[in-house]
């Protein structure tokens, strides 16, 4: 997010919108104080936002349909007689 003083941003508006254009959110200051904050009108879902805005960060682990399945020790038991079996 971009931070810029109210007197700057009314000396470049227009720089300043061309940037919230281009999808970044500019905070709006006031003798250092927050008072406003600029954002595009449609900045996608809210999880889109948080992740545009660095709150929350993508996974980087592979997706769990991309790791194999696991192979029964027996295949003619069923799941509750293997956890059974394992616990003797």
């Amino acid at each position: 997010m971009i931070g810029v003083d109210i007197d700057e941003l009314r000396a470049e508006l227009d720089r300043y919108l061309a940037l919230v254009r281009d999808g970044s959110a500019v905070l709006v200051t006031e003798d250092g104080a927050p008072v406003a904050r600029i954002v595009p009108v449609d900045p996608g879902s809210a999880f889109e936002q948080l992740v545009a805005e660095g709150v929350i960060e993508l996974p980087t682990a592979p997706k769990l349909s991309s790791i194999e399945p696991v192979t029964p020790a027996d295949p003619t038991l069923r799941l509750s007689e293997q956890v059974i079996a394992d616990r003797r």
